[in-house]
């Protein structure tokens, strides 16, 4: 990730990617080595200025549906929960001094429920020893105070493989979540979203009715079932409830057939 300078998010017009060995970094592997097939459903967004290190392409390599546009926060965003801040480590140290990196980490918490940081490189092969102390504690404010996990790579190709894995990670959670979703509105007696099961209904109704508390509520749920049947019950059938005596049986019915 190129470093950056403070100001307004702007894209920068295309530029061809150059997907090389970046800061050093090891000689790329083949392109998805040793990595499933990941789930083309799920929305991957890679940010414009990311182009130089040439992620997009490597994550179209490796099998991911990519576009490139302009984010407000992040780097990448691989669905609509996970959002992740990319940086080198020499970018991580210029955003620390610049003042930007804990103003992207605010941007970041706030955009995404699953913010991510992946640091290419090791920071503190960077600094002197006097340092270490401060960046240590600056790596700690971001997990701890910031709730930004951290996940530490070798370089881009490394990253991309990594990606790809939360990628698939990703996919089957929003699958499941589709489906625990699905499985609700199946169970609901009517099309109306967040409409109470009737059962439940049914129970406010009976405990509102005179001398009637949960515990009578749910044995008359139990016998009757609705409050048609309750209504169109004789007073010894509502006798026959467990708690209830002629003169509650009497004034349910008085309530209920009105």
């Amino acid at each position: 990730m190129t470093p950056r300078q403070p100001g307004p998010r702007v894209c920068p017009p295309p530029f061809a990617s150059s997907a090389g060995v970046e800061e050093g970094g090891r000689e790329e592997r083949p392109a998805g080595a040793g990595l499933r097939s990941p789930d083309p459903s799920l929305p991957v967004v890679v940010d414009a200025r990311e182009g130089r290190a040439g992620l997009a392409e490597l994550l179209r390599q490796r099998g991911l549906d990519v576009q490139v546009q302009c984010l407000e926060a992040g780097d990448i965003a691989l669905g609509a929960r996970l959002l992740v801040e990319r940086k080198t480590a020499r970018d991580f140290l210029q955003s620390l001094r610049s003042g930007r990196l804990f103003a992207q980490a605010s941007k970041l918490v706030e955009r995404a429920p699953r913010p991510l940081l992946l640091l290419e490189g090791n920071p503190y092969d960077l600094v002197g020893a006097e340092q270490v102390p401060s960046l240590r504690g600056v790596l700690l404010s971001l997990a701890s105070g910031y709730r930004i996990p951290l996940l530490q790579t070798e370089d881009v190709s490394e990253s991309a493989d990594c990606l790809v894995h939360l990628a698939q990670q990703e996919a089957k959670r929003a699958r499941r979540r589709a489906k625990r979703a699905q499985q609700r509105r199946l169970t609901r007696p009517s099309s109306e979203e967040g409409a109470p099961p009737l059962k439940q209904e049914l129970l406010r109704l009976l405990e509102a009715l005179p001398d009637v508390g949960r515990v009578r509520a749910r044995s008359l749920a139990e016998r009757f079932g609705t409050m048609a049947r309750l209504a169109s019950a004789g007073l010894r059938d509502v006798m026959q409830v467990p708690g209830v005596g002629p003169h509650t049986a009497a004034r349910i019915l008085e309530a209920v057939q009105r």
